[in-house]
């Protein structure tokens, strides 16, 4: 907000980000957001993750893409036991044995 208008950050490619989700009720999260440069905010909302299907086996949410005539994998996202964080891996990473994203736990 600037001037009591929202407006959207362009934030320069350096500058990091740190998100918390609150969960609340009703599938909704207290988001809150932190950048490096200070700017900072908090708000609820809805954590929409792509996929066309979405399921959750052994704590791990796994979701697919219809490919053709195929249901292929897409991506999972699950905690990371040793550390907190929550991780999410792309099919094609997982093949490689890469982490696509690492969101890390900050606190409890």
């Amino acid at each position: 907000m600037k001037n009591g208008l929202r407006q959207v950050y362009f934030a320069p490619s350096s500058e990091r980000f740190t998100l918390e989700l609150r969960p609340l009720k009703s599938n909704k999260f207290l988001i809150g957001v932190k950048g490096t440069s200070g700017l900072s905010g908090e708000a609820e909302g809805y954590l929409n993750i792509s996929g066309e299907r979405k399921r959750c086996e052994n704590g791990v949410l796994k979701a697919f893409w219809r490919k053709y005539d195929q249901i292929v994998p897409g991506w999972e996202l699950y905690v990371e036991p040793e550390t907190g964080d929550v991780v999410m891996v792309y099919s094609t990473a997982k093949e490689r044995g890469e982490i696509s994203y690492r969101f890390k736990r900050i606190g409890k």
